[in-house]
């Protein structure tokens, strides 16, 4: 009967184990909003899809931001220049570590290589991650930041 407890017992901690390894482990990820990447390497290429564009004029100029601090700044993370064909554009940024990052993207018609402004706002077409918008200005890091943990992964952002 001793015996018969003892195994019991055993099946019982082998069981936690795994509970614990399998189920819980995991869980601590997504409690903190995080998703969890199991394997592999941890890094990727983040593929930009831009469409919206009214021409084929210029370039398109393409940032992802991964601190909240310089976010809109002149130091991305990473960045980039597209060619525009047929009103749309793709750019890739390869060995990109996972993490948080907010994407920021303009037509700079005129290749200027900055976003021309006027007394009303932008004069050229603008979009952000997640379609994120501010009421005035630009949107905040946050609104526009996405969670990215994937081989490869493509963001599409509607100019406008």
């Amino acid at each position: 009967m001793l015996h018969l407890l003892q195994k019991k017992s055993l099946q019982d901690l082998y069981l936690c184990y795994f509970c614990a390894l399998f189920i819980l482990v995991p869980l601590q990820g997504f409690s903190q909003g995080i998703p969890v990447h199991t394997g592999g390497s941890s890094t990727g290429t983040i593929s930009i899809k831009m469409r919206g564009m009214p021409s084929n004029a210029g370039v398109m100029r393409v940032a992802l931001y991964n601190e909240r601090n310089d976010f809109l700044s002149e130091k991305p993370a990473f960045g980039g220049t597209a060619s525009i064909q047929h009103h749309e554009s793709v750019f890739d940024f390869h060995n990109v570590p996972f993490g948080f990052y907010a994407v920021s993207v303009f037509h700079d018609e005129n290749a200027n290589e900055k976003l021309d402004l006027s007394i009303f706002g932008p004069t050229e077409r603008y979009g952000f991650s997640n379609g994120a918008r501010g009421l005035i200005g630009p949107p905040s890091f946050d609104k526009a930041k996405t969670f990215f943990n994937e081989p490869h992964k493509t963001y599409i952002v509607e100019v406008k």
